[in-house]
């Protein structure tokens, strides 16, 4: 792959109107604690991984009805499957994808951010998801 290939860079923000992801959250993680449960805990860490390995699994096997899921109200309001879909194929235009790396995981703003580092063909993408104190997908962008 070239280099110039490499710093061929996809951003496709999916928080629209007005959902974002906290101010950290490139650099951060997924799911904010759920009631009870300290942020950055070990049963809020895992459960906010499996919150968003389940959005890419389902997102990358172009299931945007199922990837939804476990969105949050805003983001549900904000972002369609037809969305979905759509930023599917932009990200597509980097190549197959050949590898996702294990998530890093950090806390911002009562929500935990997980990101992965997704390997294409043309270029590697960070898929960053934020995860809310519910479980729920609150924020995902792709860069």
């Amino acid at each position: 792959m070239s280099t110039m290939a490499r710093t061929v860079t996809l951003a496709c923000a999916l928080a629209a109107a007005g959902v974002a992801l906290p101010a950290d959250a490139q650099t951060a993680t997924g799911r904010a604690p759920a009631a009870g449960e300290a942020a950055g805990s070990t049963a809020a860490t895992a459960a906010a991984v499996a919150t968003a390995t389940r959005f890419l699994d389902r997102f990358e096997a172009g299931d945007f009805a199922a990837a939804r899921a476990d969105f949050s109200p805003e983001m549900a309001a904000a972002l369609d499957a037809a969305k979905l879909a759509t930023v599917s194929t932009q990200l597509a235009q980097a190549g197959p994808i050949a590898a996702r790396s294990a998530p890093r995981v950090s806390q911002s703003e009562g929500h935990e951010v997980v990101v992965f580092t997704i390997e294409r063909r043309a270029a590697d993408v960070e898929a960053t998801i934020s995860v809310d104190g519910q479980g729920r997908v609150a924020g995902v962008y792709f860069l």
